[in-house]
C-alpha cells in the first residue's frame, strides 16, 4: 500500500512537520490511517497536491472517513464535480469540501500576534467575509456542475467548510461565525435596567449584510433567499491533523 506522505522538499510546513518530526509521529499515523480508507476514492493527483495543500486534502479525507465510519458508501462519478456523494433515501447527496485561507487585500483576516501576552480582538467580520467568499465560489461551481449534468436537479448538495487556515484559533463566544455567515444575525444585545438592577432582555441584532472596506455589501442571509437554494446544508469545522 502506498503511503500518503511523499519524500519531497517542496511542501508546506504542516505537511513537512507531520511527515518528518518525531514528535508528530502520532499525527502522521492518524493521517496514514485516513488515507488507507480513503485512497480508493481519491483522484490520481491527490497525494501530489497534498504537498502544497495539506489542510485541504486532510479535510477531504477526514470528511470521507467520517461518512464511511457511519456506514455510508462513498461514490464519485466525475472528477470535475464535487469530491464524492452518498445516497440518502434514494437521492444523491454531493459533498463539496473547501478549506479557505485568510485572503488578501483590505478585508483579509489579520495574522494573530504571538510571542507576547497581549489582548487581541477577534476579526469577526473579516472571518465571516472569508466564509461567505468560500460559499460564493463553491456555489458558482455548483451551478456549473448542474449545468453540465454532473449534479442532478433532485440531488442534495452539502458544502463542508474547514476554517483552520482562515484563523488558527477562534473561540465562538456566542453564535458560531458560520451561522452569522449564513443567517442575518448581528451582535448580541443585552438590555439592562439600571433602575432595578435587572436584566430585561437579550437578543441578536438583525444584520443582513457586511460592508467590505471598498463599500460594497456582502449578504449574510443566504438560507433565507432563493439565490442559494441549491445548497442543502453547510458543515463547518476547524479540525486538523493535530486537533481532531
Amino acid at each position: 500500500m502506498a503511503e500518503f506522505f511523499l519524500p519531497c522538499e517542496n511542501s508546506n510546513l504542516g505537511y513537512t512537520n507531520i511527515r518528518d518530526l518525531e514528535s508528530a509521529a502520532e499525527y502522521k499515523k492518524y493521517v496514514e490511517l485516513l488515507w488507507s480508507k480513503y485512497k480508493t476514492y481519491a483522484d490520481p493527483h491527490f497525494r501530489e497536491d497534498a504537498k502544497l495543500h495539506f489542510q485541504e486534502r486532510f479535510w477531504e479525507m477526514y470528511l470521507g472517513n467520517t461518512f464511511l465510519d457511519n456506514n455510508f458508501e462513498l461514490k464519485s462519478e466525475n472528477q470535475k464535480g464535487p469530491e464524492f456523494y452518498i445516497n440518502i433515501e434514494g437521492h444523491k447527496c454531493w459533498v463539496e469540501a473547501i478549506a479557505p485561507g485568510p485572503g488578501i487585500g483590505l478585508d483579509a483576516v489579520p495574522e494573530m500576534q504571538t510571542g507576547q501576552p497581549i489582548a487581541q480582538s477577534v476579526p469577526n467580520d473579516e472571518i465571516i467575509l472569508r466564509l461567505r467568499h468560500a460559499i460564493f465560489e463553491k456555489h458558482k461551481k455548483y451551478l456549473i456542475s448542474r449545468q453540465d449534468g454532473i449534479i442532478e436537479s433532485d440531488a442534495f448538495y452539502v458544502l463542508a467548510i474547514n476554517s483552520k487556515k482562515i484563523r488558527p484559533i477562534v473561540l465562538d463566544s456566542t453564535l458560531p461565525l458560520i451561522v452569522k455567515a449564513t443567517y442575518p444575525f448581528g451582535n448580541l444585545v443585552v438590555v439592562f435596567d439600571k433602575s432595578f438592577n435587572t436584566l430585561v432582555d437579550t437578543h441578536y441584532e438583525h444584520r443582513g449584510n457586511i460592508k467590505k472596506k471598498n463599500g460594497s455589501n456582502v449578504s449574510t442571509d443566504i438560507f433565507l433567499t432563493s439565490d442559494y437554494e441549491g445548497i442543502s446544508a453547510v458543515l463547518s469545522s476547524d479540525v486538523d491533523a493535530a486537533n481532531k
